[in-house]
């Protein structure tokens, strides 16, 4: 890099007419301004471009534009579009994309959450609107990939009108989870939102474009023009606010009804989207092109013989040419390069050598510290299973004495002591049995920790939550428990009876405990998949929890956060072992006097 870079400087010097004039460019979006292309109007108005030597005009796009034709047309030198640019060049079109700007789609499928389509299985017979080269093939790949036929699902043209999920003209749409999620929820509609990537359909989302001519043919001005544009979308991840501004004064949009609002929560999406702090921008993997035309493959769009070959543009080797060619016009700094080149080797020879033995050290010494935290590893297991056998036989040992004593303290008749004496027996009784039940709970903790679950079996989750009410149904009726479930998106469940029944039972009767004050008691449950998951989720409207407070403690032994109520603080605890021992984990959503959310991850071999 470092040649090429002494290459380019000297090329500048000898060549001072190359920037005199700024070289014109167009650019086609694939919509309408908004942030969804904030990087653009940042390198324009921040002067990456004009640094660049480029002038660049910025179009939008709108309905039943492509901005593949208008580049192909020579109606714009780059164009922004998606994924679907591969299809494009799998039918011969003479397209490269330049550069990945989302790493994520941002395509999810949109629904009203009173539809209650909450999985790819919920399609089935369901109107979804969707266009051409808008996330259709996500979608399609989506419901294939959950198992869901294509002839099952009926796919509208796409009105663009948000309100068509509301008033029942269509059951869901595909959209932006950065732009019409928000318009929906901003007009106070609940939506539920189906993301692609969730179950393995992890395609790109904006990327840059150009024609197989531009790049070949001016691979300085492609190269320049993408430099400027990075520039740009790492300035506009970092200053949001000053990009909306400016976003709110171009044409159309005012007119459309976007607020800063809506554009900054777009931004916000963006962020998980790009990961500008993870991934540098513009970064594409060949292994993730490869990936999506195999999706393409599956969904019968490409033969199956297509490759990847002359579509992925190859910045580096794009610059190297272009180097040399300007090299060329100008042979006799070779002369003054290699010269430069020979004195550069020497010291790097030295730096190499000294910089290898440094490594070999740093290797040596490293090996040294692993196997000395190997052996600090195996030190803290063996002293943790100590520590776990010592509790063990400390509990066992114990129970014997306390069940004398509590025997002794049973013989003695309170009638003939004193008063005083009676208070002081009083106590010792009341000792004696706190004592008992901390060895009970410590026995309880202890085998939660050390027993094995009882094996898998496929589990009718409705079947299992009955047997769990007949053992709390004394409770139930008289706390007036108001109990709804739906299991239809996740009916079964390979887990362990007992580890079910446990999360089942502690979760209800909490949830039965910790009512509002003068309130019946009301709880739902129901089941979707999520991943290699079957999600259990149990919501009530009770009292709740502070959890900018007590996060830290809810899991953890002998927590209690609300007086007034029977209970020894084991249960959370207790579930939350058990189901990490199966593989799972549980998660908690609670706000006080708004109620309590847990969902329980059971893993799924199949």
């Amino acid at each position: 890099m470092r040649i090429q870079s002494i290459i380019y400087v000297l090329l500048l010097l000898l060549c001072p007419h190359a920037k005199a004039q700024d070289v014109p460019v167009k650019l086609q979006l694939k919509w309408w301004h908004q942030f969804q292309f904030a990087g653009y109007y940042a390198a324009q108005i921040k002067g990456y471009y004009k640094a660049a030597g480029l002038n660049v005009e910025i179009t939008p796009g709108k309905q039943h534009l492509s901005p593949v034709s208008e580049v192909l047309n020579g109606n714009a030198d780059f164009g922004v579009t998606g994924a679907d640019l591969l299809l494009n060049f799998t039918e011969g079109q003479p397209v490269k994309v330049l550069g990945a700007i989302f790493q994520h789609s941002p395509y999810v499928v949109i629904s009203s959450a009173k539809k209650n389509i909450i999985s790819p299985g919920d399609f089935k017979g369901k109107s979804i609107m969707c266009a051409q080269n808008q996330g259709i093939v996500e979608l399609k790949a989506l419901a294939l990939r959950y198992g869901t036929p294509l002839d099952s699902l009926n796919l509208v043209e796409h009105t663009w009108k948000n309100d068509d999920i509301v008033n029942g003209k269509a059951d869901a749409m595909t959209g932006y989870s950065s732009v019409e999620v928000f318009q929906l929820r901003e007009k106070g509609h609940e939506v539920n939102m189906i993301r692609p990537s969730n179950y393995g359909i992890d395609f790109y989302g904006d990327v840059i474009f150009s024609s197989k001519k531009m790049v070949e043919t001016k691979p300085d001005i492609t190269d320049r023009f993408l430099k400027a544009s990075f520039a740009g979308w790492e300035y506009a991840m970092k200053n949001p606010v000053e990009i909306v501004r400016y976003i709110m004064t171009l044409p159309g949009v005012k007119e459309r009804g976007v607020t800063e609002k809506a554009l900054l929560y777009e931004a916000g999406e963006m962020k998980s989207l790009l990961l500008p702090n993870v991934v540098q921008m513009g970064h594409m993997s060949e292994t993730r092109w490869n990936d999506i035309l195999d999706i393409y493959k599956r969904l019968n769009m490409v033969a199956d013989n297509q490759g990847l070959d002359g579509f992925i543009y190859d910045r580096q080797k794009a610059t190297e040419e272009n180097l040399l060619r300007k090299a060329l016009i100008v042979m006799g700094i070779i002369i003054i390069v290699l010269g430069l080149l020979f004195a550069y080797s020497i010291s790097l020879k030295r730096a190499v050598r000294k910089r290898t033995a440094e490594l070999e050290e740093e290797i040596v010494r490293r090996k040294k510290q692993e196997a000395g935290l190997e052996k600090m590893s195996h030190e803290l297991q063996a002293r943790n299973t100590e520590l776990q056998q010592f509790a063990y036989l400390t509990s066992h040992n114990l129970r014997a004495p306390v069940t004398n004593l509590r025997s002794l303290l049973k013989l003695f008749d309170k009638t003939v002591m004193s008063e005083r004496n009676r208070m002081l027996f009083d106590k010792i009784e009341i000792s004696v049995a706190n004592f008992n039940q901390m060895l009970s709970d410590l026995n309880e903790i202890l085998s939660a920790r050390k027993r094995e679950v009882t094996p898998f079996k496929t589990l009718v989750i409705e079947n299992e939550l009955q047997f769990v009410l007949q053992s709390i149904s004394e409770t139930a009726t008289e706390q007036n428990l108001n109990l709804s479930y739906d299991f239809s998106a996740a009916p079964i469940v390979e887990c362990s009876q007992e580890v079910l029944h446990s999360v089942l039972l502690n979760l209800l009767t909490n949830a039965i405990k910790y009512k509002q004050p003068g309130s019946n008691p009301e709880v739902s449950i129901h089941t979707h998949l999520e991943a290699n998951f079957v999600v259990l989720t149990v919501k009530d409207k009770g009292i709740g929890i502070n959890l900018e407070k007590h996060a830290s403690r809810l899991f953890t032994p002998y927590q209690r956060f609300h007086h007034g109520t029977d209970g020894k603080g084991l249960g959370l605890y207790l579930i939350k072992t058990q189901v990490e021992k199966v593989g799972g984990r549980i998660t908690v959503e609670s706000k006080e006097n708004s109620g309590t959310k847990f969902c329980v991850f059971f893993k799924q071999n199949n």
